[in-house]
């Protein structure tokens, strides 16, 4: 995953062994769509799933369309 798409990364694309890619976070920009419209599933080992879910749990931030990050 590229920076922007991290940073993008919204807790109802999260899968236990997957993450949906359908967005990027551009400084100054905002929220746009993936780049060349490259919106993808990008598989995840499970320790990364693990740690994404240990993120999201510590989170006071629970609704599907608020970000990971």
């Amino acid at each position: 995953m590229r920076e922007g798409e991290i940073r993008a990364l919204q807790i109802k694309n999260v899968h236990e062994d997957y993450n949906d890619v359908l967005a990027s976070w551009e400084q100054g920009f905002g929220l746009k769509g993936a780049k060349w419209g490259s919106g993808r599933q990008v598989t995840i080992p499970s320790s990364v799933s693990k740690m994404l879910a240990a993120v999201m749990a510590a989170s006071p931030y629970k609704t599907p369309e608020d970000f990971v990050f």
